[in-house]
């Protein structure tokens, strides 16, 4: 500032002093150019002024962007309310720890004072009963065959030895000593398989054991599917009667010299012993188209009731079709059973234990 100033200042001075000059020097016209070189002197001077002016970019206004730190306050002055925001909500939070009060259900570990029936383990005093062993000598025997069982057990009241089939349904049941052991025979009429088991009881308290015996039997059975229990003995064949009614369907077996009427009504079965002399037999004229039963079938037939006390004529019907004799096969089975083929190879299993019933098992070549 001060240098630009003591320029001006020569600049006045030196245009004072050619002033001066001019005005004492006589009016020659000639001269003047001389001083115009002055002129040039200050123009070329005006460019340094104007140089030093150049100066007046005052850096102040490229000084201002230094100044736009003012978005730091904005950035630290938004920071603490950011700050209070997050830690008050997080705060609050804190009251979920009531939730913990929810822990009371702790108070239903009051359960814990069931446990005092743990003092019921003193009945553990009151001995149980136990099957030390339990066994059998074979396990798998011929039907009509023997077995021994062997068994020993402790602190036991009453022991029981009980006979089931093998679907558990109870054949036979007998009180026992408390170790021994019994002779038993596998009979065909208890099926393949069959279910021993020993029971020690004392009290309320009771254990038990159990043993399945394999029963092989000895005769093979004439058809399939086989039955589950053994054939009493092997089939036999012989030359069978067969004759359908209106109602029924009957078969003369010589094998065991009886009539069987199967009544299509309940499954009914009736068993006749032949009992005729063969005298002739009276000859009825038939309803329509059908025929009267004849021989041992037509016997039965004329002279015996059926099971509800009616005449079989009368209960059953009369023949529809002619007497058939073809080679049948019969097998008994368990007790009050029995097996046999009819005519198209159908095996009719018979039930004649109490009320008699009829039913088609299988088949035979």
């Amino acid at each position: 500032m001060k240098q630009r100033l003591n320029s001006w200042i020569f600049l006045t001075v030196l245009l004072m002093m050619v002033a001066l000059l001019s005005a004492c020097a006589p009016q020659q016209p000639v001269a003047l150019p001389t001083v115009a070189l002055l002129p040039t002197d200050t123009a070329t001077y005006t460019p340094s002024v104007t140089l030093t002016a150049s100066d007046t970019p005052t850096p102040l206004p490229t000084h201002t962007p230094y100044h736009s730190p003012t978005p730091k306050p904005t950035v630290t002055e938004t920071l603490p309310p950011a700050d209070t925001g997050t830690i008050s909500p997080t705060a609050s939070f804190t009251p979920s720890r009531t939730f913990t009060p929810s822990n009371t259900p702790l108070p239903t570990n009051t359960f814990t004072a069931t446990y005092t029936f743990t003092p019921s383990p003193s009945f553990t005093p009151t001995v149980l009963p136990l099957i030390l062993t339990f066994t059998a000598d074979l396990p798998s025997v011929q039907a009509g065959s023997q077995d021994l069982l062997r068994w020993q057990t402790a602190n036991a009241d009453t022991v029981t030895l009980d006979l089931l089939t093998a679907s558990g349904t109870l054949v036979s049941s007998n009180k026992t000593d408390p170790g021994g052991q019994q002779l038993i025979t596998l009979t065909p009429d208890l099926g393949n398989t069959v279910i021993y088991r020993i029971t020690a009881k004392t009290g309320k308290n009771t254990a038990s054991k159990s043993i399945t015996i394999t029963i092989q039997c000895a005769v093979a059975w004439f058809f399939a599917p086989a039955p589950s229990g053994c054939a009493g003995q092997a089939s036999t064949s012989a030359a069978f009667k067969y004759q359908s009614l209106e109602r029924a369907i009957a078969f003369y077996i010589p094998t065991t010299n009886n009539v069987y009427i199967l009544a299509n009504d309940g499954n009914r079965v009736n068993a006749y012993p032949m009992d005729w002399n063969y005298q002739p037999l009276p000859v009825l004229p038939p309803p329509g188209n059908l025929i009267q039963p004849t021989v041992e079938i037509g016997y039965i037939w004329l002279h015996k009731p059926w099971s509800n006390g009616g005449h079989i004529a009368d209960v059953l019907g009369w023949a529809t079709s002619a007497q058939i004799v073809y080679n049948g096969v019969i097998q008994p089975g368990g007790p009050g059973e029995l097996y046999f083929k009819g005519p198209s190879g159908a095996v009719y299993k018979l039930s004649l234990a109490g009320v008699g019933t009829w039913s088609i098992v299988g088949n035979a070549p």
